[in-house]
């Protein structure tokens, strides 16, 4: 647990952070720190980078993340679109493309596309599936995600159930896993923009659907059966024009 949150410390923080700062922090020895910070730099996941300024005796060395470490994949499947990109371990894009994209043709057809445009996308980059160390994909639905599979989504026929993590990685043989699209989203905005720093805050993305991403004491919030953040299934018009999901009036 101590080595994912320094693991975390380290990645979300701009410019790099020193072994004092994270064991301040952490409330931790600076043995202990230094143990875990030792094991993080010998597996090539976190390098030192440029000392920080003194304070007074002498400069600290930064840790930052290794972005050499090897490459990571980002999938965003939307309802009439999908966009997929290729990052280094520090989260910069490398490579990228848009593709139109049916989700109502389902999941062999759908999740066909996505696997040849991927491949043309390593081939772009000289590239193979041994250089990737983790694929994330998000989808316009809810997703029971320890299971890697999305449950009954209103703008997904034919995909409720389908074991999307399990028959991605039994072709691409690297781990995958599937989340909600707003939930990535929200756990975006955290990580990298208007969410920094801040345990809660709720991310609407609004598109082909309405969805949101809750973040409450740090984590994702899905509720009881993972559609906590659904709100485009909220009636607001009794009687309204009937909805996707078979309901009269919702949002979206």
């Amino acid at each position: 647990m101590n080595k994912r949150i320094i693991l975390d410390m380290i990645r979300f923080t701009p410019g790099g952070i020193a072994r004092a700062e994270l064991a301040r922090q952490m409330g931790l020895t600076r043995a202990a720190v230094t143990t875990i910070v030792s094991d993080l730099i010998n597996t090539a996941i976190v390098r030192e980078a440029e000392s920080g300024p003194a304070t007074g005796g002498r400069r600290p060395i930064l840790l930052e993340i290794n972005p050499k470490r090897g490459f990571v994949v980002g999938i965003d499947m939307g309802a009439t679109h999908a966009s997929i990109v290729i990052t280094d371990f520090s989260a910069h894009i490398l490579h990228e493309i848009e593709i139109p994209f049916n989700v109502d043709q389902g999941p062999d057809i759908c999740l066909r596309t996505i696997d040849i445009h991927l491949r043309e996308l390593l081939d772009r980059g000289n590239l193979t599936f041994k250089d990737i160390m983790s694929i994330g994909m998000g989808v316009p639905g809810p997703v029971v995600a320890e299971a890697g599979l999305v449950s009954a989504p209103p703008i997904m026929p034919g995909w409720d159930d389908y074991p999307i993590r399990g028959h991605l990685e039994s072709i691409w043989q690297v781990p995958v896993s599937v989340n909600n699209d707003a939930e990535l989203g929200a756990l975006g905005e955290w990580a990298y923009g208007a969410g920094r720093g801040e345990t809660n805050l709720a991310y609407i993305k609004v598109g082909f659907g309405v969805g949101s991403g809750l973040l409450l004491d740090g984590h994702i919030y899905r509720g009881a059966t993972g559609c906590a953040g659904e709100i485009g299934h909220v009636t607001i018009h009794d009687g309204g024009p009937r909805c996707s999901c078979g309901n009269l009036g919702c949002l979206e």
